[in-house]
């Protein structure tokens, strides 16, 4: 069962872009998902993406189940959306939270990464990776760089 997007969605987006390089070529980004026991708001954050997005390199789903039930709705999701990286959580997130994040970090390929929690809906188009990440402001961010707009 597809759900249908509704135009008139209230964004909330917290966005994290990291780049260690700081290239003029098109930039791409890849994004990581976070999903605890919401596949019907993951199918629908998965469905905009898919139809309003250009730019993505990988997609990365971090994903945890309470039960059954939701585990089948995320097999859906795996069997609609085959394209999207999945990465499941044992039943103790606070061990391997940042394992399972730095894991997504480290296969990706793109210059950006996008971090986001699977409530959000993109309704209409939105602006392409690469033109977002076109400006050249740098702030120091640890031992690397973090490009911001």
């Amino acid at each position: 069962m597809k759900v249908t997007l509704v135009k008139k969605v209230l964004l909330s987006l917290s966005l994290c872009f990291v780049s260690l390089y700081g290239q003029d070529a098109a930039k791409t980004a890849d994004f990581i998902i976070f999903s605890y026991d919401r596949p019907m708001q993951l199918y629908a954050l998965l469905e905009s993406t898919t139809n309003f997005i250009t730019g993505l390199n990988d997609i990365f789903v971090i994903y945890r189940t309470s039960d059954d039930n939701y585990e089948m709705g995320y097999q859906i999701i795996k069997e609609d959306f085959p394209h999207v990286h999945y990465i499941k959580q044992s039943d103790n997130p606070q061990a391997d939270f940042k394992p399972l994040t730095l894991q997504a970090f480290q296969a990706g390929s793109a210059d950006y990464i996008v971090f986001a929690v699977d409530d959000i809906i993109f309704p209409e188009p939105f602006l392409p990776i690469s033109k977002i990440f076109r400006g050249k402001s740098r702030v120091q961010f640890s031992d690397k760089s973090l490009d911001i707009l």
